[in-house]
């Protein structure tokens, strides 16, 4: 059951996210609403993005949301929606953003959240919570970046956490870009289990208008293969994770910026 919880809480939330091994901190993506709210401020323009995600060959069992971000005076804010599960069991997130420049290369950003989840295995259960988190980001150089984030649950989750855990998600990478078509990260995050997992991925932009993406991930082994279109104002990005117990997951995103 708390697994099944938890899984939602970090689900990557955008193809081009999955497809580099669900990297939350140094991808400059419209759904790092749910991730690392520093990022947001990457968006120069505003940004509307819908993602569609089938869960392991299941297909009631589907991963959707929406999010937007847009940049102001000194400011980015952002706003997404989420719903995760099959029709008789759905898990609903909401988050809001709000991310600034504190000079040049770096950026912070906090995030408020609310999730509901209807717990399994039991009738008519459910759980409200909130979230909040932090999120920073510093461009190191023109070839390195690094990024962190934090998310800190409500309390109300000590009732079906254990309590030698805690329920928290903290996540750091770093990303190495020595073309500017071609970009490797490497990160690791831990959870409430205090299991490491660790993660690479890389982008390579073989043209102006196609992107290849590929990332893996450890503690459990999972392999993810991708693609970005861009034409004009629209993004198509998608993305197939492969693991090694439950099989394959595909997931497409749509991008408009204006």
């Amino acid at each position: 059951m708390l697994s099944v919880v938890f899984h939602f809480f970090s689900l990557a939330q955008s193809a081009r996210i999955v497809a580099m091994g669900g990297f939350y901190d140094v991808v400059d993506d419209a759904s790092q609403v749910f991730h690392n709210p520093a990022l947001t401020t990457c968006e120069e323009s505003t940004v509307f993005q819908c993602t569609v995600e089938n869960r392991f060959g299941m297909s009631e069992l589907t991963n959707r949301n929406i999010v937007a971000v847009t940049p102001f005076s000194i400011f980015h804010v952002g706003a997404g929606f989420s719903l995760f599960g099959v029709p008789t069991y759905q898990n609903q997130a909401y988050s809001g953003t709000i991310a600034i420049h504190i000079s040049s290369k770096s950026s912070v950003g906090i995030r408020a959240a609310w999730y509901q989840t209807r717990i399994p295995l039991a009738e008519n259960a459910s759980l409200a919570a909130p979230l909040i988190g932090a999120g920073w980001y510093y461009a190191v150089s023109p070839q390195w970046a690094v990024g962190m984030q934090l998310s800190i649950f409500s309390k109300k989750l000590y009732q079906i956490v254990p309590f030698n855990l805690t329920p928290a998600f903290i996540s750091a990478s770093c990303s190495w870009k020595p073309l500017e078509i071609f970009s490797v990260s490497i990160g690791a995050e831990t959870n409430y289990s205090k299991k490491m997992k660790m993660r690479s991925g890389l982008d390579w932009r073989v043209a102006k208008v196609l992107a290849l993406r590929t990332g893996i991930t450890g503690n459990p082994s999972a392999y993810y293969v991708g693609f970005g279109i861009y034409h004009k104002a629209i993004v198509f990005d998608f993305a197939v994770e492969h693991h090694q117990i439950l099989g394959y997951s595909p997931s497409l995103s749509l991008s408009y910026i204006l």
